[in-house]
């Protein structure tokens, strides 16, 4: 009983060292740049021990990245838990989540490495890993904790969003565009105040008047006419082009909320089409 039980706990171990070398090396070199045997070698195994355990290169590279899957679920289950029962306001649970992200990303840089070469290689992930749960369970968290729309692009999705983007940047590229506007993640932590930044610039609130901004920037530019010779009223098509120009710009930059005009937003570009055309009239703001 004693044999059996300590083979099966060298049997966890060899499998837990392949899968932590399999991540380093999918990591520093690529998938089709590492080899089964090098695996083996870099976790202290037989060459034919990888093999064993996973099949092939494939499948062990599928078990590497459903591990970090499964670590991001993990993290997002014990953060709502905490969140939800520390009974703090919004904003304190949302600079904790962020705050919590950074770290879980800055002690995990093999994790960002496999993920952006994925993102590279313009592949499907491998069949078998449940990458979309992971965001799933991340909307729905925070969708609960601060209570916000968890609708598809919701409020809770682009905060959602703005927390990753705002989080992953610097550390993706902490040696090269963080340093040059002096930005450099010291030790892989985030600073209180870039903390502070990232809360304050996610924020639901942020996103709306971000949006009130857009609405209002269509709609003066639309109301107000062109730059023209004094006297000179603005050509149809010069207001078409700047109204769709502006219209898809904003909803380019802010898609929380599109900006309220009296057409669709699908329908801007016919009718700028339609204007220039001279057969009808150019949009103008919502009353």
């Amino acid at each position: 009983m004693a044999q059996r039980l300590e083979k099966e706990r060298n049997a966890d171990r060899s499998r837990a060292a392949i899968l932590d070398a399999a991540e380093r090396l999918f990591a520093e070199r690529g998938y089709d740049a590492t080899s089964l045997t090098e695996v083996g070698a870099a976790a202290g195994v037989s060459r034919g021990t990888p093999g064993y355990f996973f099949g092939s290169k494939t499948e062990l590279y599928r078990a590497v990245l459903e591990r970090a899957f499964s670590e991001v679920r993990e993290a997002v289950r014990a953060g709502r838990a905490r969140a939800l029962a520390s009974s703090q306001a919004p904003e304190a649970i949302l600079a904790g989540a962020v705050s919590d992200y950074f770290d879980f990303l800055a002690a995990r840089p093999n994790f960002i490495r496999l993920i952006e070469r994925e993102a590279l290689s313009n592949a499907p992930p491998p069949a078998g890993v449940d990458h979309l749960s992971a965001g799933q369970e991340a909307l729905a968290a925070i969708s609960a904790e601060l209570g916000l729309d968890d609708s598809p692009s919701g409020e809770a999705s682009q905060l959602l969003l703005s927390i990753i983007s705002l989080c992953w940047f610097p550390l993706i590229h902490a040696r090269t565009v963080a340093p040059a506007v002096r930005a450099a993640i010291t030790q892989g932590r985030m600073s209180a105040s870039w903390s502070r930044r990232v809360t304050t610039t996610s924020s639901p609130g942020a996103h709306r008047r971000a949006s009130a901004r857009a609405r209002s920037m269509v709609s003066w530019v639309i109301d107000r006419p062109t730059t023209t010779p004094p006297g000179a009223q603005p050509s149809r098509s010069a207001i078409a082009d700047r109204a769709a120009w502006t219209t898809a710009s904003a909803r380019r930059s802010d898609a929380v909320t599109p900006p309220r005009l009296e057409i669709p937003l699908d329908r801007v570009a016919a009718t700028a089409s339609a204007t220039r055309a001279g057969t009808c009239d150019p949009p103008g703001p919502s009353k």
